[in-house]
């Protein structure tokens, strides 16, 4: 006759260890909570140093950050990590090498600040346009400047470096105020650009001789390092705005004082 053992136990798997570098908006802190498989461990400090010290002991099997860098070193620490989350669009501190050797997933929030990015770079355009630090400066100093050069959006060329979810709501943005809108970006097919109205640039160096705004949203890479250098500023006309909502090192620095000294 067959035997009717009693069924075994499951062994319950130990909680997964899930690292922030920052606490996460109170919201996102109170989803965590309800969930008991995760155990939350953030971080004392924004560290690489504290990063260090804890991955080694806490067995981490997922980690969201927003800094510091994540290095080769450091993911090698972690030998239970499955994935990382960056909170932002950009991951150029991140090693990508190391985390796609060992087959782990890296994702971004880019979606979460795309509208607030690309109202900072209407700001920014907006400023330069119309003189804003200029004349605030020269009233709080007492002075009533008239004739004071600004100048309107509307029919002015912006190119836009980088189509990406900021590029296309800077592009959205500035298509409202009437500007003529060129779109450089080797990663997106021309009809993605052009269905939405909008010129498809091919050689940036093309597009810099006609804009009148230039508007950098782009990641950060081997081929966006120095994107704007020397040369990139000769090609931009007397008179034309940089604007810049990617990372700093998109632009040559020394190459950016040059030509304003110029």
């Amino acid at each position: 006759m067959p035997r009717n053992d009693p069924p075994r136990p499951v062994p319950r798997q130990p909680p997964a260890t899930l690292v922030l570098t920052e606490p996460l908006p109170e919201a996102g802190m109170r989803k965590l909570a309800e969930r008991p498989e995760l155990r939350v461990l953030v971080l004392p400090a924004p560290t690489e140093a504290a990063l260090a010290h804890v991955l080694p002991q806490s067995d981490a099997a997922a980690m969201v950050m927003e800094r510091p860098a994540l290095s080769a070193s450091l993911i090698g620490r972690a030998p239970r990590l499955r994935v990382v989350c960056r909170m932002g669009a950009g991951y150029d501190h991140i090693d990508v090498a190391a985390l796609t050797q060992r087959g782990i997933p890296l994702a971004t929030t880019g979606a979460a600040n795309a509208r607030t990015v690309a109202e900072h770079a209407l700001y920014l355009m907006l400023a330069l346009a119309k003189r804003g630090p200029a004349l605030d400066r020269a009233v709080k100093s007492g002075a009533w400047p008239r004739g004071f050069g600004s100048i309107e959006l509307a029919g002015r060329r912006c190119l836009l470096v980088g189509y990406g979810r900021i590029g296309r709501e800077v592009a959205r943005l500035a298509a409202a105020l009437e500007m003529q809108l060129a779109v450089f970006d080797p990663y997106v097919p021309r009809d993605a650009m052009e269905r939405h109205g909008f010129a498809h640039v091919a050689v940036l160096a093309d597009g810099l001789r006609e804009a009148d705004f230039v508007v950098l949203a782009c990641a950060l890479g081997p081929e966006t390092r120095g994107l704007i250098n020397v040369d990139g500023f000769a090609h931009m006309k007397p008179g034309a705005f940089l604007v810049n909502v990617a990372r700093g090192s998109v632009v040559d620095e020394a190459a950016l004082v040059a030509a304003l000294d110029e």
